[in-house]
């Protein structure tokens, strides 16, 4: 066994841990093995997935908006999924849940320091 065979283990117990401030680094250090390259990109592929409203949420003062494992596969669809899973070492399934459950908080702080940007959708 490899030194990097139990990656997605690893990772999910690190993302639970951490401060909210280390997420963003630790999304990004994955996310460069894969061809996303970064979070910027990530996030824009979710917005063009139809979640535009809920990851304007993660940003700010409001509530953030919450979102489903279902929604984050259907927003990124079953390849870009799967390029996700090997990057994280999970299975699809479990990368979605990850990215449920970590990606608002880490959203919102890698947009508070400008590391990344999120459009908003006004209602008017």
């Amino acid at each position: 066994m490899g030194i990097f065979d139990d990656f997605g283990t690893t990772f999910e117990k690190l993302a639970g841990q951490v401060d909210s401030g280390a997420l963003p680094q630790l999304f990004r250090t994955v996310l460069k093995r894969s061809d996303f390259g970064d979070l910027q990109t990530l996030v824009s592929r979710l917005q063009q997935g139809g979640l535009t409203e809920r990851v304007g949420s993660w940003v700010g003062q409001q509530p953030a908006a919450s979102v489903s494992a279902h929604d984050i596969a259907a927003a990124l669809g079953d390849d870009r999924m799967s390029q996700l899973s090997q990057a994280f070492g999970l299975t699809p399934s479990a990368t979605s849940e990850l990215l449920a459950s970590k990606l608002p908080q880490t959203v919102s702080e890698a947009s508070r320091h400008g590391e990344i940007a999120v459009r908003t959708v006004v209602k008017g």
